[in-house]
């Protein structure tokens, strides 16, 4: 997904079907961005498809002439400035294409998407004996149920709140506590 304003633009690697959308002051395209990962995988495996995303990506966006890094939450952070948005935008889908981005993936099975549950929990056990509160998980069958309209819940949603947690803390956290898929 990209998010943006103030001229910078935040692109986190994609987990399963994602339509991103782009947006600066001047700026509202919609960019198809899908990876070619698999994206039911979890574990080391998962992390290392998704960090293939974000060295690639900012790979392709550097020789396109961007400032682009590959950051520790295998996310990719690009600084636009607002009257480049649309150039952007190019860049991010030529590079989505040549890096094969652009073909969304076969949908989850539900055994796959159980897998991604179980390996969610593990994050959530992960979290807690760290002292983290991740909020109470959705059932196996509700997230199974849901996991196609609105995604799977993550348990870092009620923990990275910036101004709560420094980013670095952040990322120190994903490090020891893996999100799923």
């Amino acid at each position: 997904m990209v998010q943006g304003g103030m001229g910078m633009q935040h692109l986190t690697p994609p987990r399963r079907r994602l339509i991103p959308a782009v947006s600066v002051l001047v700026l509202a395209a919609s960019l198809s961005a899908c990876t070619g990962a698999d994206p039911g995988a979890t574990g080391p495996s998962a992390r290392g498809e998704r960090q293939s995303y974000a060295v690639g990506m900012t790979e392709c966006l550097r020789s396109a002439g961007w400032e682009a890094t590959a950051r520790p939450d295998d996310s990719v952070y690009a600084t636009v400035a607002e009257d480049q948005g649309s150039a952007y935008a190019d860049a991010l889908v030529a590079c989505e294409h040549q890096l094969g981005y652009d073909v969304p993936p076969d949908p989850l099975t539900d055994e796959e998407i159980r897998q991604r549950y179980a390996a969610t929990l593990k994050t959530v056990q992960c979290l807690k004996e760290r002292g983290h509160d991740p909020g109470q998980p959705p059932s196996e069958q509700e997230y199974v149920d849901h996991f196609r309209v609105r995604g799977g819940w993550d348990p870092y949603s009620n923990i990275w709140i910036p101004g709560l947690m420094t980013e670095q803390e952040y990322f120190d956290l994903l490090a020891l506590c893996p999100r799923a898929g």
